[in-house]
C-alpha cells in the first residue's frame, strides 16, 4: 500500500510541475494580436478627433488662462529674456581675461612679507629627554626577546621531539 501511494504522490508531483511549467504560455497566448502594443488610456491624444475640443480637464477647469495664445507669448518671452540674461553671463564669465603673474605676485607677498621674523623658540629641552629611552635600552630589550623567543623554539622542538620518540 505504501508503495502505491508513492507511486500516485509521484504522479501528482509531475502532474503539477507541467501544469506550473504549462501556466505562463496558456497566460500569454490569450491575446496574440496585440504583441507588442501598448495600450495608452490618455484624454488628450486620441485616434480620431472627434470629441477632442469638447473634452474639458481638471486643469483646464482649475487654469483656464494657461492654454491661451497670450499666456503662450508671455512665456517665450520671459524665456527668451531669461536666455539672454544666461548668455550675457556666459560672456562675462568666459570672456574675462585674468592676469597670471599679477595674481600670482599678490599672493607670495600675502604669504612671504620680506618683514618676516620667526617666534623664538624657547630651549626646554630637558622635558623633551625625559620621556624618550635611550638607544641603548632598546638594544637591550630587543636582544631579552629574542633569547626568550629562541628558548622557547629550543623548548618546543625538544618537547615535539620526545613526542614523535614515543609513537613509533
Amino acid at each position: 500500500m505504501r508503495k502505491m501511494s508513492l507511486k500516485s504522490f509521484r504522479k501528482i508531483v509531475l502532474l503539477s510541475c507541467f501544469l506550473i511549467l504549462l501556466w505562463p504560455h496558456v497566460a500569454t497566448a490569450d491575446n496574440q494580436d496585440d504583441k507588442g502594443k501598448i495600450d495608452w488610456k490618455i484624454d488628450r491624444i486620441s485616434e480620431s478627433n472627434r470629441n477632442k475640443s469638447n473634452i474639458e480637464t481638471e486643469l483646464d477647469r482649475s487654469f483656464p488662462e494657461l492654454f491661451k495664445s497670450k499666456t503662450t507669448q508671455q512665456i517665450s518671452l520671459i524665456q527668451n529674456k531669461q536666455k539672454q540674461s544666461i548668455d550675457q553671463l556666459r560672456q562675462e564669465l568666459f570672456s574675462i581675461e585674468l592676469s597670471e603673474n599679477a595674481m600670482i605676485e599678490n599672493t607670495k607677498e600675502q604669504l612671504f612679507p620680506e618683514n618676516y621674523v620667526a617666534p623664538k623658540t624657547t630651549k626646554d629641552f630637558n622635558s623633551n629627554n625625559a620621556l624618550t629611552t635611550k638607544p641603548m635600552t632598546i638594544v637591550f630589550l630587543f636582544a631579552i626577546a629574542c633569547f626568550l623567543s629562541g628558548f622557547v623554539y629550543y623548548l618546543f622542538r625538544r618537547f615535539a621531539d620526545r613526542g614523535d620518540t614515543h609513537e613509533r
